[in-house]
């Protein structure tokens, strides 16, 4: 144990001696910009998100035409002229903020973690 130990130190110091001099992110902006990023996918992808709700809630029979092709589409776009004729654009906002904060401490730990162990087996 002591010599796997060892090893991982030596590989560990041979991969940030490697690095001296490079600029370096610090670990707080890593974490920020991880957050960042999935604030920013939340955010452009939650409209779909209360599409799909709402066309959930609206049940009824559905087959495979409904789900997949033109008739899944018309369907998509009816939901959408629906959201926007009634609450505008914020109606498709609507309870995101909650999701957004739900998604930014894994995609802060996500992106700082993958950056920490890129360094760490000496990856650039």
């Amino acid at each position: 144990n002591v010599a796997k130990d060892v090893g991982k130190n030596n590989r560990v110091e041979r991969n940030v001696a490697k690095d001296v001099g490079k600029p370096r992110v610090e670990q707080h902006y890593m974490m920020l910009f991880g957050a960042v990023a999935g604030a920013a996918a939340e955010f452009s992808t939650y409209p779909f998100e209360v599409i799909r709700r709402r066309m959930q809630l609206q049940g009824g029979t559905s087959s495979v035409s409904q789900v997949f092709g033109s008739d899944a589409f018309k369907r998509m776009t009816m939901t959408l002229n629906v959201i926007l004729k009634r609450k505008g654009i914020a109606g498709l906002y609507v309870g995101s903020v909650p999701s957004v904060m739900q998604v930014l401490p894994s995609a802060a730990l996500g992106y700082y973690s993958y950056e920490m162990f890129k360094i760490l087996v000496g990856v650039d």
